[in-house]
């Protein structure tokens, strides 16, 4: 364990990530240009695009005749990291701050704060490898960009409506093209209006919808009662009819008996 205790002093949590999703590896599989991506990401820029071309360095890969080979130090370093962060307590282990660093020497959770810069400054635990937590984040922090997954998306472009950072490619042709280009804390501004719009309108629509529900059911209701007063109404006049019927057939019956005997007579 103290490999991966000290191969974790030169690392940061961004590094146990995936370029492509921006998430932590999952079945991590490094390319003949040993850059590494989840086994997924691959398999679906494969099915996307029809080839593997490095989102790094931009080298192509056939995987076909390449075997991807799965990297077994960041597994490792995973399952130490899940184990650390499974662990990690909701407070410094020597102030009430949150934790932001673990020392894999003495087993201590550190806060960013003064804790942790002592601790690198005491001749004792100087030389102790730090792992920095996956420690909660601001909401409104821009995220990073998926081709240079350590520089933040900084730019949005409408007219392509791709996001991008300052070292990408493509947005200096959006530039030269006079595409409608945006800061991306303005797009996530507008993004967020327009989502509030939406939601606005979604409720106003809900509010409608139930109205016209009630009356919908309301005005069942009258029907089905209406429905049944009919329903009565013409029970009533067809039973005074079939009475009508009734004493008109005994007249008769009688008026023909009535015949019958005076000329029998």
């Amino acid at each position: 364990m103290s490999r991966l205790s000290k191969a974790l002093e030169f690392m940061d949590k961004n590094d146990l990530e995936c370029a492509i999703c921006l998430s932590r590896f999952h079945q991590p599989k490094t390319l003949k240009c040993m850059h590494t991506y989840c086994l997924h990401c691959i398999q679906k820029l494969v099915e996307t695009h029809g080839k593997m071309k490095c989102p790094t360095c931009g080298q192509e890969h056939d995987l076909t005749k390449e075997d991807l080979a799965s990297n077994e130090m960041i597994s490792l370093l995973l399952e130490y990291v899940m184990k650390i962060e499974d662990q990690k307590p909701t407070k410094c282990s020597f102030c009430d701050n949150q934790p932001a660093y673990h020392c894999s020497t003495c087993q201590q959770y550190l806060c960013g704060a003064q804790c942790a810069k002592q601790h690198k400054t005491l001749a004792v635990t100087r030389d102790h490898p730090l792992y920095t937590l996956d420690i909660e984040e601001q909401n409104d922090k821009p995220t990073n960009c998926q081709v240079h997954y350590k520089t933040p998306q900084e730019f949005y472009c409408s007219t392509c409506s791709k996001s991008a950072c300052e070292n990408c490619q493509h947005i200096f042709h959006c530039f030269q093209k006079q595409h409608k280009v945006i800061m991306m804390s303005s797009a996530i501004d507008k993004f967020n209006k327009d989502a509030n719009g939406i939601v606005k309108l979604a409720h106003e629509i809900e509010k409608t919808l139930t109205e016209k529900l009630e009356k919908l059911t309301t005005d069942r209701s009258e029907f089905d009662s209406q429905m049944k007063l009919c329903r009565r109404a013409i029970e009533i006049q067809e039973n005074k009819l079939i009475r009508k019927v009734q004493e008109k057939s005994k007249e008769l019956i009688l008026d023909l008996e009535s015949i019958y005997k005076d000329k029998k007579e």
